[in-house]
């Protein structure tokens, strides 16, 4: 992923966090909200009830992966949020799961 496309600051994850919409699954959560810029970015933010570093890690790996791939529209801020059941799914599990939330949401681009 590249670094244009990340949230890195603590200000872009709070403004996120209040006034915007929020789609879940059994195992993750998806909190989005519109920007003013013409790329989309990601956040992911996973909790210490995970585990350690490495397995938090692992988690977070797996999502940056997960939506590599997608063709997700522009002018996005997205945040996923991983919840408990998901140390115990592979990582096609989580990329189908992902992938429903983007299309509850309306993010992924149309092939013509």
């Amino acid at each position: 992923m590249h670094k244009d496309n990340r949230l890195k600051t603590k200000s872009d994850f709070k403004k996120l966090y209040t006034n915007s919409k929020k789609l879940t699954n059994n195992e993750l959560v998806l909190i989005l909200k519109q920007n003013s810029i013409t790329i989309s970015r990601f956040g992911f933010s996973i909790k210490k009830k995970f585990g350690t570093a490495v397995k938090r890690n692992k988690i977070k790996r797996r999502l940056k992966e997960s939506i590599r791939n997608l063709n997700i529209q522009d002018g996005w801020d997205l945040i996923l949020i991983p919840r408990k059941n998901i140390k115990t799914k592979n990582y096609h599990q989580i990329k189908f799961s992902v992938r429903n939330l983007l299309n509850q949401a309306g993010l992924l681009k149309k092939f013509k």
